[in-house]
């Protein structure tokens, strides 16, 4: 059973990324992406199976509270990316990553004050999938769909803890 930790961006991480999400984008592109990133805004986790690296998942944080005065310590989390190598999809990798790494997440947040107000995914080929995780992970949710451009859909689920 494959191990899932939180972990620091790497090279290693964006090289995945980069090869199965941005084949487009040079290695020097890459790097600057990641150096851009910061690793404050963005919590990592990897999923390990016999000491390689499987699947990558990070959550990006929005902190609500900065862009409303007074306002409250809500976050918002975005699924920034999630990828798991192909000769491993299909064996449940995927999602328990999704899951493990969206309850550290919040986990971590409430410790530090915050409360987690929305989780938004984008993408309109997986909605199911992030459906099916989310009924059995024992949130609450429901799903609201959004056109940010014409003809490309974005969901966003509300969740609410267990």
């Amino acid at each position: 059973m494959a191990e899932i930790r939180e972990t620091e961006a790497s090279k290693r991480l964006y090289a995945i990324q980069r090869r199965n999400l941005y084949p487009f984008l040079s290695k020097e592109e890459m790097e600057g992406w990641m150096e851009d990133e910061g690793p404050l805004r963005i919590r990592w986790f990897k999923a390990i199976e016999g000491g390689k690296t499987v699947a990558l998942a990070a959550w990006e944080v929005y902190d609500i509270h900065q862009y409303v005065e007074g306002g409250p310590r809500i976050i918002i989390l975005d699924l920034y990316t999630m990828e798991v190598e192909e000769e491993f999809r299909g064996q449940g990798i995927g999602g328990r990553l999704f899951v493990e790494s969206l309850k550290q997440t919040i986990e971590s947040l409430e410790e530090a004050g915050f409360a987690v107000g929305a989780l938004q995914i984008e993408t309109d080929t997986a909605r199911g999938f992030y459906e099916k995780v989310l009924d059995k992970s024992g949130f609450n949710w429901k799903l609201e769909t959004r056109e940010m451009v014409k003809g490309h859909p974005f969901y966003v689920f509300w969740v609410t803890r267990f």
